[in-house]
C-alpha cells in the first residue's frame, strides 16, 4: 500500500515538473508586430519593430516559405525567440502572421539610411 501511494506521488511530482517545463520553454518566446523589409542586396529580412528597430530574422519554423508573399512595408506580427542585442538585432522565427499591406514608405527614412550606412540594403 505504501508502495502504490509513493509511486503514485513520484507520477504526479513528475507530471508537475514537466508541465512547469513546457511553460519555461513557451515563457521563452518573444510576439514582435511591425514592418517588414527585405534585403535587396542578399536574401536577409528584417522586421522594423514598432519602436523603429530592425531586427534580422531567421526562419526557423517547418515553412521553408514563411516569408514569401511579404512586401516591403508589410505589417506583421512573429512568434520569436528573444532578440540578441546586436545592431541590428537577430532573431529565430517560429511563426509570421501578416496583418495589413504596406509600402517601403511606412518604414522610417532614418532606419533605412542607418541600414544603407551598415551596407544591408542599397
Amino acid at each position: 500500500m505504501k508502495r502504490s501511494i509513493a509511486v503514485i506521488l513520484m507520477i504526479i511530482l513528475t507530471a508537475g515538473i514537466l508541465a512547469a517545463c513546457n511553460q519555461a520553454q513557451e515563457d521563452a518566446y518573444v510576439t514582435l508586430t511591425g514592418r517588414f523589409l527585405k534585403s535587396d542586396i542578399t536574401d536577409t529580412v528584417y522586421i522594423i519593430t514598432d519602436d523603429n528597430m530592425p531586427v534580422e530574422l531567421v526562419n526557423k519554423s517547418e515553412d521553408k516559405e514563411l516569408f514569401d508573399g511579404l512586401y516591403n512595408g508589410d505589417r506583421i506580427e512573429i512568434k520569436c525567440s528573444p532578440v540578441l542585442e546586436t545592431y541590428p538585432g537577430r532573431t529565430d522565427v517560429y511563426k509570421c502572421s501578416f496583418i495589413e499591406q504596406g509600402n517601403i514608405k511606412d518604414i522610417p527614412s532614418e532606419v533605412l539610411t542607418r541600414l544603407r550606412e551598415l551596407g544591408r540594403i542599397k
